[in-house]
């Protein structure tokens, strides 16, 4: 018999969470915002999270993802909206093609983003040299997928 905490999914005492458990997630997270659960600073508290969100997480997916696990999520999501935001924020040129699920534009425009958001000037120097080559990650067809794509 299989051990569920086991099957591949863990990493030392962290849980991975897979795409089926975060869009799940996300979804449970929305509805629960829509249905009023939050508190008076739109939080949601970890009684709601824990009694409403979390039991039908677990009994839809067949995992155990505690408060802790949670947590963790949301900060993961939040990085990721922080880094969608920043770069649709700046976003004259850039463009989102869902069909690849990538960020695209111009070369144009991701030399200006990466000035002012990746490197210093002697940076920028080494970047220019690579972009000729076309071996700079970012630049292939002009598009960066969320994957790729790393905070600044």
């Amino acid at each position: 018999m299989v051990d569920p905490q086991q099957d591949g999914k863990k990493n030392g005492n962290y849980e991975q969470w897979t795409k089926e458990e975060s869009d799940t997630l996300l979804e449970l997270m929305v509805d629960a915002a829509v249905r009023g659960w939050r508190d008076n600073s739109g939080i949601l508290s970890k009684q709601i999270v824990e009694e409403r969100i979390l039991p039908v997480l677990n009994a839809k997916l067949g995992c155990h993802k505690t408060y802790k696990n949670y947590q963790s999520r949301v900060r993961w999501f939040k990085g990721r909206w922080n880094s969608y935001s920043t770069l649709m924020r700046f976003s004259s040129g850039f463009g989102f093609d869902s069909t690849t699920k990538r960020f695209t534009a111009s070369n144009e425009v991701w030399e200006e983003y990466l000035k002012v958001f990746c490197c210093s000037d002697n940076e920028n120097e080494n970047n220019e040299e690579h972009m000729d080559d076309g071996e700079q990650e970012g630049y292939d067809d002009n598009e960066v997928g969320m994957d790729e794509y790393a905070a600044f």
